[in-house]
């Protein structure tokens, strides 16, 4: 069980304050630095809840409105929901709390009215204490709301983190009524090329003369590609293509 250390004041430290000559951790001068959380960076170097809690119970640095929202302005999810709502993050902060799991919650849009009216669509999108997303919420009209959450024990069970990766796909999608490029789902949603999704009327093919790029193609598209001296080829029929 990982334990999050209360503080009541951030505290930035230089790095040369945390660290001795040798790139061990100053216990002396900072006790709060535990060995199980070594132990436990070392034994789950993957696992963004080991992380968070090693940064806040050892280096204790300020991760909140200010990390939350250059978060936010790098999130994919965000982006396409402020693009399709034609909205932006201006004016938008977000609220935090002092405890120890909990970072800032932020809510697009941020008019207090709008909320109370029940205009949708809404989102909100809650971080951890190191800045990492942990829930979207999307409120639609005449739904319940759309809750992906991250898992908190990813530590202990890394098969729940692809669970929500494809949960937060499964929202995109849902945000922006369509797929993302090829490119955006292998990029930022580590979906496989040959299980790229493509929308209704195309599908998929790979270009063969760039590293085997997966591109999604109208049929006639294609034939007029090749016609044109372009190397594509389609995926092997197998099942694997995605197409809807």
């Amino acid at each position: 069980m990982l334990i999050f250390v209360s503080i009541s004041v951030a505290v930035v430290l230089a790095e040369s304050d945390l660290y001795l000559d040798d790139g061990t951790i100053n216990y002396e001068k900072y006790p709060a630095c535990h060995d199980h959380n070594i132990e436990d960076m070392s034994k789950y170097p993957d696992s963004l809840t080991v992380l968070c809690s090693y940064k806040w119970s050892c280096e204790n640095y300020d991760y909140r409105i200010q990390h939350d929202r250059a978060a936010l302005e790098e999130d994919y999810v965000v982006q396409q929901f402020l693009h399709k709502n034609s909205l932006s993050l201006d004016g938008i902060s977000g609220s935090t709390t002092n405890t120890d799991l909990h970072g800032g919650v932020w809510s697009i849009p941020r008019d207090k009215k709008i909320w109370d009216e029940q205009t949708y669509p809404k989102l909100a999108v809650s971080f951890d204490v190191c800045s990492n997303v942990k829930q979207y919420t999307y409120f639609q009209s005449g739904n319940s709301p759309y809750v992906i959450k991250y898992p908190t024990d990813d530590w202990k069970h890394p098969e729940k983190v692809p669970i929500f990766e494809q949960q937060r796909y499964d929202l995109i999608t849902t945000i922006m009524e369509r797929h993302p490029p090829p490119k955006v789902q292998v990029s930022e949603f580590n979906i496989l090329p040959e299980k790229i999704h493509c929308n209704e009327g195309l599908e998929l093919y790979k270009r063969n003369d760039s590293g085997e790029i997966p591109v999604c193609l109208k049929p006639q598209t294609y034939e007029q590609l090749l016609e044109r001296g372009f190397d594509l080829s389609r995926y092997d029929d197998d099942g694997d293509n995605n197409n809807e």
